[in-house]
């Protein structure tokens, strides 16, 4: 959960398979940082569990072959970014 300008909390999602992985930044976006909990590969996609610091989770949906190119292994920080998100505002509870 993060803030608006406003201070109204809001949540950002982004679905799986929109999300980079990187072991360095490369360009001028903002990655967050994530250790690697689990590698799933099946057949050309691999799933890949990973672990903020704050203690939440990250489900990520790559290639295969980004995985093997990156060298991609359990227990390593490597660097995430959405290409899509989509914002929630409305965190309340409901009348």
């Amino acid at each position: 959960v993060a803030r608006s300008g406003i201070g109204s909390p809001m949540k950002l999602y982004a679905r799986p398979h929109e999300l980079i992985i990187v072991r360095e930044a490369n360009d001028h976006h903002e990655y967050i940082s994530a250790r690697i909990l689990h590698i799933n590969p099946a057949g050309p996609l691999a799933k890949v569990e990973m672990e903020r610091k704050n203690g939440s989770l990250l489900q990520a949906e790559v290639s295969a072959s980004l995985v093997q190119k990156e060298k991609l292994v359990k227990g390593m920080t490597v660097l995430v970014r959405p290409t899509h998100t989509r914002v929630f505002t409305d965190l309340g509870p409901k009348p």
